[in-house]
């Protein structure tokens, strides 16, 4: 960034208020997000290349001067020392991009292991504003993008894949691709759950094909990425079995589509094995798993001859021991993979179906808590603990719930720019859907 005190500087350049804010912030307790005012930026965003950027009729489009909240980290490490909302530049769409003024963001197990340190990837960037999913409407449109494109509803995801702007904030910018048409009978809260789990459960269940009448498992069946799995291979024509660890959970599965719920504190790995080779004697021929790290030995003891066992995500275990003589006598396919590297015919393929999924009503999306923007470093700790069994999201604007108050910057969207005639706060956070209709497979 720039000389004028940016986090990208060097501490020289940085003036002694900002140097005794670092110092102050470093020797806060953990638990609650720093906030942080005037925005660490000096400069402002930069100009669209290629042309203007289009805005709603009706005033000057924002972008270039304005400024807007966010979260932000400038160092990996626990969410309470390093996580600060403040105040940053306007993001400004260039050539092929959009902005969207955010109802919701979702906060995601990848967006913790990254501000954690725990996914093994260093910072690249001096600051990071994390969050890959939300939703919200369309209020900036750059060059080449259709200006039809303004008001529109949209759930974002992969806002964050490659660059250091993401969707803890009130304004996100995106490739156009990126911003996907949110059906009206969805909620914002809905959208902004999508994303990442819903894609990583798509990518693992169909990777190696088709699934009707096939078996398959998945642990944790009642949680997110478990969830979204469940429901896609029950709507797909498939034999679902699920674990789960409680009531709870075992009802989660079961609303969404599993055949055959197994307690997973029934006892020791082997017995859950056994459990499983009761229901499906042969074994089963997929087994798609966020956590298979944790789960190896017995999943590969339950695979069927030519099985495919599909990891994405590391679990508490990111390197387990590996059973190859297990894998090997089945002839098994082990296949390891990172939602953000689908390939792009295969992530497009994803969300149309998820598209078709969300206008039929299905994809029901629990939410298991919403919070402030300035409480987002509460956000990521309740992710790292696990609790709740729906997604947990953030507000970024004071009065996007149906109970708040529009108006202002801080106001629901449909107060704001590019607001629709009539549209008031009540737009921004639609009930969930009541009832679902079966969805289209794949």
């Amino acid at each position: 960034m720039g000389r004028g005190g940016g986090p990208g500087g060097s501490p020289a350049a940085r003036g002694p208020a900002e140097q005794a804010d670092r110092r102050k912030r470093r020797a806060e307790p953990e638990g609650s997000s720093h906030v942080r005012s005037p925005a660490p930026f000096a400069s402002a965003a930069p100009a669209v290349p290629g042309g203007r950027a289009h805005g709603p009729p009706g005033g000057p489009p924002r972008g270039g001067g304005g400024r807007v909240r966010a979260a932000w980290y400038e160092r990996q490490g626990p969410a309470g020392r390093v996580l600060t909302v403040g105040e940053l530049p306007d993001p400004v769409p260039v050539a092929g991009e959009v902005r969207v003024r955010l109802a919701a963001a979702g906060v995601n197990a990848a967006d913790v292991d990254r501000r954690s340190g725990r996914d093994g990837r260093p910072m690249r960037e001096p600051l990071v504003v994390p969050g890959q999913d939300g939703a919200g409407v369309v209020d900036l449109v750059g060059p080449g993008v259709p200006k039809a494109r303004l008001g529109e509803r949209v759930w974002v995801y992969f806002a964050a894949r490659g660059k250091a702007f993401g969707t803890s904030a009130e304004y996100v910018v995106v490739p156009a691709a990126q911003a996907v048409p949110l059906p009206e009978a969805a909620s914002f809260e809905t959208g902004a759950a999508l994303g990442l789990p819903a894609l990583a459960a798509h990518h693992a269940l169909f990777c190696a094909g088709q699934v009707r009448g096939r078996a398959v498992l998945v642990p944790g069946g009642g949680r997110a990425a478990g969830r979204c799995a469940v429901e896609l291979a029950a709507r797909a024509g498939a034999l679902v079995l699920a674990t789960a660890a409680g009531e709870e959970e075992r009802r989660a599965a079961r609303r969404s589509g599993a055949d055959h719920v197994l307690e997973e504190g029934d006892g020791e790995p082997g017995r859950l094995a056994r459990a499983v080779l009761g229901l499906v004697p042969g074994g089963v021929d997929l087994v798609v798993d966020a956590a298979l790290g944790d789960h190896l030995p017995w999943a590969a003891a339950v695979l069927a001859r030519r099985g495919t066992l599909v990891g994405h995500g590391p679990g508490s275990l990111p390197e387990p021991a590996l059973p190859l003589a297990e894998l090997r006598a089945r002839q098994a396919t082990l296949r390891l993979l990172d939602v953000l590297e689908t390939p792009p015919g295969e992530l497009r393929a994803a969300v149309a179906h998820l598209g078709r999924l969300l206008a039929a009503g299905a994809l029901a999306q629990p939410i298991a808590a919403r919070h402030p923007l300035a409480a987002a470093a509460a956000a990521h700790e309740e992710v790292e603990r696990g609790a709740g069994l729906g997604a947990v999201l953030l507000l970024p604007r004071a009065g996007a719930t149906d109970e708040g108050e529009g108006g202002g910057s801080g106001g629901a969207p449909g107060a704001g720019p590019g607001a629709g005639a009539g549209e008031g706060p009540k737009a921004w956070n639609r009930p969930p859907e009541a009832g679902r209709e079966p969805g289209p497979r794949p």
